[in-house]
């Protein structure tokens, strides 16, 4: 990042970059783990009528 930025690549924009970061990437693996327990249901309620 300081390669691209220069001097403009202070501590605080770097700290900053790396809260968005952070940030944006709870909000995909929370997102992913919604999708993997959706899935994750509607294979067990497709079994449970498979079998019974």
């Amino acid at each position: 990042m300081k390669d691209v930025l220069g001097e403009a690549a202070t501590d605080q924009v770097i700290d900053a970059w790396g809260e968005a970061y952070n940030a944006l990437a709870n909000i995909f693996i929370e997102a992913e783990a919604k999708l993997y327990k959706k899935n994750d249901s509607i294979l067990v309620e497709k079994l449970k009528s498979e079998a019974g």
